[in-house]
Parts: structure tokens; C-alpha cells; sequence
């Protein structure tokens, strides 16, 4: 085959079923990266350009050529505040968490669950204003469809940290990356998923993708309260340092990359960051070349395709699994 000619292919986005090229179901160990076929896959095209004057782009790599960085830009996306969260969950856990600046508890005049009880006594315990009101008042604040339990909280915006900061503990060794997911909800269901499967921090890329919103913090029922954030403004320099770091960077795609559940254990251990593309999209050239592994969850049924937030779960749980299994022989 000659490399040179360029080529014209499909791009999926994550979870589709398995591939049907020669390589499908084999399994590579740590160092044999699929360098030839990273260089053949397309990325996924740039949203819609903005009204701002946008820098150049390097098209080697597919990334902006942003000065060089010790530590990750602050999110750009994000604001001051206030946010204003509702819902049982996500207001327990921010006030728990305490990672945010906390203003006031708001509280619908005679609402009595678990989660208010709770919220006030943690609202208590921090010196947190609380405010009841009226049906009328609180819902004119929350909004009539927000499924609210009662619960509201007035607080400022979630900060985020530096990969120098994310990478202080020794006890990182599970990370999500997410090249270009807009989707709120797809967003905060991943960060739900990971904080449960015990990652230790998500890498978002700073453009391109949804800022953490009080919709994410919704969808994720509380866990981006706990889970740290990275905003970097280059994805692909964040995820080359990472691997700086003995970190294996392991990429989820559809028809490309090996039978997830053929990998061998060594495939899949030490410190790892699962690296999820864009919905419809994919990962892009310049991330594709920084993957050690690229990998794809075998499809059984007609569906041909999952949601990325289904496929971290899927991703994610094997990975925990082959590390409990290891820590265990």
C-alpha cells in the first residue's frame, strides 16, 4: 500500500461496532502502537467557526499553536458565577465537596426528604445562609421543568486545576480525556461514570467542547463536584506529556483499533488515560497520534453504535475489572 497517496475514509464516532479490517480481534501489548494506521484516519472536523478571529491552526498535528505551557490555560468557558444548582444530589455533594465558593441554600417552603435534611445540615455545619421560599418564588428561580427535590444552591463557579496539580498525587492512575464533546449531558453522564470507576481527574479540551455548567453538574449527579477538571488549551501537548509520565494512552474508537475484550492484562494495566472522541466525529489526527492503543467495543446486536458516555462505562469497568483481577493473582 502506498502511504503517500491520500486517503478517503469514514469517520464514526465512539462505540460503533467492530471493524472489519485485517487487524480486527488481535491483540497488542504495550509499545506496538498502531502508528500506521493513526496516520490513515481522518479527524473530526472543526464546529462552526465563530465570530472571533481564531489562531492559526498547525495542520501537521490538527492543533492550535499555542505557546508553549507549564501548566494548563484557566477554562475559558468559565465564568464567576453564580451558578445556581438544583437537585437533591447536586447540591449534597458541592456542599460536601466544598470545592466551590457557596453562597446560599435556597429551600421549597415544606419539602422534607433525605436530601434537604441533609443539605441543611450541611449548610449548617459551613455557617451557609439558608433561604426558604415559596413554591412560586423558588420555581421563578430554578425554572418550572428543573427537577429541583426542594433544593437549590447559589454558589460560584467550579474550579478547575492544572495537569501539575492533577498529577501531584501519587494516587493518579486512571484518567478520561474527551477531545471535543459538546454535549452537556453526554459530559456530566461521563464524569458520573468515571468518578465511579475511580479515575482520578478529566482532561476536556478548552475550545470545542461544553463548559461545566450547572447542566453538567446535573448529569452528573453530583461527581463533578469531586472529579478535578482540566481544561488544556492543546489536548494532544497535554496527553505527550502524560505519556512523559509512564502514562499508556489508550484511545476509544469504532471501526478502528483492537477487540476491547481480546486485550491482554498487560495490555491494560499500570497508569492509563482513556481517551473518548467527539459524538459523530472521533478523535482527531493530532490526538490519534499520541495513542499507544487504539481499541473498540465489540457490538453483538443490531445497534451499530453507543452513546460516548455508554462506552466510557463499558471502557472504564473493563479496565476496572482487569485491575482488580491483577491486584488479586
Amino acid at each position: 500500500m502506498d502511504d503517500n497517496k491520500p486517503k478517503k475514509v469514514r469517520r464514526r464516532h465512539l462505540g460503533k461496532g467492530p471493524g472489519k479490517g485485517p487487524n480486527k480481534g488481535s491483540a497488542k501489548g504495550p509499545g506496538k502502537s498502531r502508528s500506521k494506521t493513526h496516520d490513515t484516519l481522518s479527524g473530526g472536523s472543526d464546529a462552526k467557526a465563530d465570530s472571533k478571529p481564531r489562531p492559526r491552526r498547525d495542520k501537521r498535528q490538527g492543533e492550535d499553536r499555542s505557546p508553549p505551557e507549564s501548566s494548563v490555560a484557566p477554562d475559558p468557558q468559565m465564568g464567576s458565577g453564580p451558578e445556581l444548582l438544583s437537585g437533591g444530589h447536586v447540591v449534597v455533594e458541592a456542599l460536601r465537596a466544598g470545592r466551590r465558593e457557596l453562597r446560599k441554600l435556597w429551600v421549597l417552603q415544606g419539602s422534607r426528604g433525605p436530601h434537604v435534611r441533609k443539605a441543611q445540615k450541611l449548610a449548617e455545619q459551613c455557617k451557609l445562609p439558608v433561604q426558604e421560599a415559596s413554591r412560586e418564588e423558588f420555581e421563578s428561580r430554578v425554572g418550572l421543568e428543573a427537577k429541583h427535590q426542594g433544593l437549590a444552591l447559589e454558589a460560584g463557579a467550579l474550579p478547575t486545576v492544572s495537569l501539575e496539580e492533577l498529577l501531584s498525587s501519587e494516587e493518579v492512575s486512571l484518567l478520561v480525556a474527551l477531545d471535543g464533546v459538546e454535549d452537556p449531558h453526554n459530559v456530566g453522564a461521563v464524569i458520573r461514570v468515571a468518578e465511579a470507576a475511580g479515575a482520578r481527574g478529566v482532561l476536556m479540551s478548552a475550545r470545542r467542547a461544553a463548559p461545566l455548567s450547572a447542566t453538567v453538574a446535573r448529569a452528573s449527579a453530583g461527581a463533578l463536584e469531586h472529579l478535578p477538571v482540566v481544561r488544556p488549551s492543546n489536548m494532544a501537548r497535554a496527553l505527550a506529556t502524560l505519556k512523559q509520565q509512564g502514562f499508556w494512552i489508550l484511545g476509544a474508537d469504532s471501526e478502528q483499533g483492537e477487540n476491547l475484550f481480546d486485550l491482554s492484562d498487560r495490555s491494560l494495566s499500570g497508569k492509563i488515560v482513556l481517551v473518548l472522541g467527539a459524538e459523530g466525529k472521533g478523535l482527531r489526527v493530532g490526538i490519534q497520534k499520541q495513542l499507544d492503543l487504539q481499541m473498540q467495543i465489540p457490538m453483538a446486536g443490531s445497534v451499530s453504535s453507543l452513546n460516548v458516555s455508554t462506552a466510557a462505562a463499558v471502557c472504564l469497568f473493563e479496565l476496572r475489572r482487569r485491575a482488580l483481577a491483577t491486584s488479586t493473582k
